[in-house]
């Protein structure tokens, strides 16, 4: 962890050693999830200052296949299950993302996600932020890829 002499003075005049410290873990934590590790720091600056935290216990639907998505999200800690029409598709084991697809193309969510583990924790992002982030860092192509990738059918013979 490295605190720049700007972030010093920010220590000094408004903010607590401990405040400064955990908010710069919380941008290296989010360094970490796969999609956000080119942002520039003030593109991690604006993901950590506008997520909503969120706990979740096992069995909590966090999004609902067929419903318009208005967020994305952040798991930070436990795992997700993914269902898509009841059947069981895959589980995805924290620091992950979700959400993202109905973000990017304006549809209703492709497929349920419930919480696997005893306990997650979830930062939300909202549409509107994860869409400029996405923007601006040229993303969009990187996921919508992803994306095609996910909806391709593999055979091996």
């Amino acid at each position: 962890l490295r605190l720049t002499v700007e972030d010093m003075r920010s220590v000094i005049e408004t903010k607590s050693l401990r405040d400064e410290v955990a908010y710069h873990k919380t941008l290296r934590l989010i360094q970490k999830i796969f999609i956000f590790r080119h942002l520039d720091m003030d593109q991690l600056r604006v993901v950590a200052s506008s997520f909503e935290v969120k706990k979740a216990k096992a069995g909590d639907v966090v999004m609902a296949e067929g419903e318009m998505g208005d967020s994305m999200a952040l798991v930070i800690e436990g795992s997700a299950a993914i269902s898509k029409d009841g059947v069981f598709i895959t589980t995805k084991e924290a620091p992950t993302y979700i959400g993202d697809r109905a973000l990017l193309y304006d549809e209703p969510r492709t497929a349920t996600i419930t919480i696997s583990s005893e306990d997650a924790l979830l930062w939300v992002l909202s549409k509107q932020v994860f869409l400029d982030i996405v923007g601006t860092a040229g993303l969009r192509e990187h996921l919508e890829q992803r994306n095609r990738i996910q909806n391709g059918h593999l055979r091996f013979e």
